[in-house]
């Protein structure tokens, strides 16, 4: 729901309707093209972000666990430049190690 330029709310799909302060949208990738066309249609402000590709790496916990004491679920930036950022690293703080599984023939 939208009333002056300003998101006031959803419309569920029941029809009932739920008003709110806020409200965020999360289509994902797949949605990203109807997420802008309604922010366009509903005349709402939008500004588009980079997606973030990364690489997962993973260290026993407590390799990083100076870090994740201080700051739960940090997250460092690179920067090549003051407004260039290079790398995102996000941590996810004692996440369990599985071993690989190999089938016995």
């Amino acid at each position: 729901m939208v009333q002056e330029g300003a998101v006031t709310g959803v419309a569920l799909d029941n029809e009932e309707v739920v008003g709110a302060r806020y409200v965020i949208a999360a289509p994902g990738r797949s949605g990203a093209a109807w997420i802008r066309e309604e922010a366009r249609r509903l005349a709402i402000p939008s500004v588009s972000s980079p997606v973030d590709i990364g690489v997962r790496v993973e260290v026993p916990a407590p390799v990083l666990s100076p870090l994740t004491e201080a700051a739960y679920e940090a997250k460092l930036i690179y920067l090549k430049s003051p407004r260039k950022r290079l790398a995102n690293i996000r941590i996810n703080p004692a996440m369990r190690i599985q071993e690989p599984k190999v089938a016995v023939m």
